[in-house]
């Protein structure tokens, strides 16, 4: 029997992700030393958020009573919900008495929304995102 086009493609090109291993997480989010980064890599790991949703959050999206974010415009413009865990909550606390936002969750330096094109790639330079200290693995163990 023969395999058909798309399965030769996906057994041949696509590899099983690896996995984060207990450690590798916890030194993946302990490796920002800015604490505005953290703050992001902390919401994005712990809610799934993609980077652009993640900067694109303003305070009234949370909503720490009820223990979730509300996410506007979210893929194919839809708005969704997501759970906030009580530790990221508690970080998002420190970082709003220590930053100040005003509108945007996270802003630049001069205000106004903070750019995920600069969060990108100010945080790999940083390592705040890179996988490369990190080896390849992909995914977090459950």
């Amino acid at each position: 029997k023969t395999m058909s086009k798309k399965n030769w493609l996906i057994a041949t090109f696509w590899d099983a992700p690896n996995v984060f291993s207990r450690e590798e997480i916890e030194k993946l989010l302990q490796a920002p030393k800015n604490m505005k980064h953290k703050a992001i890599l902390l919401l994005i790991y712990s809610t799934g958020l993609r980077l652009s949703e993640a900067t694109n959050l303003r305070i009234k999206d949370i909503h720490s009573d009820e223990g979730y974010l509300f996410i506007k415009d979210s893929k194919g413009k839809r708005d969704r919900k997501t759970v906030l865990s009580p530790m990221v909550l508690d970080y998002l606390w420190m970082y709003y008495k220590t930053y100040k936002p005003s509108y945007w969750l996270f802003e630049g330096q001069t205000g106004g929304k903070y750019s995920d094109k600069y969060t990108t790639s100010s945080a790999q330079c940083s390592g705040s995102f890179g996988s490369k200290p990190l080896g390849d693995s992909a995914y977090p163990k459950a």
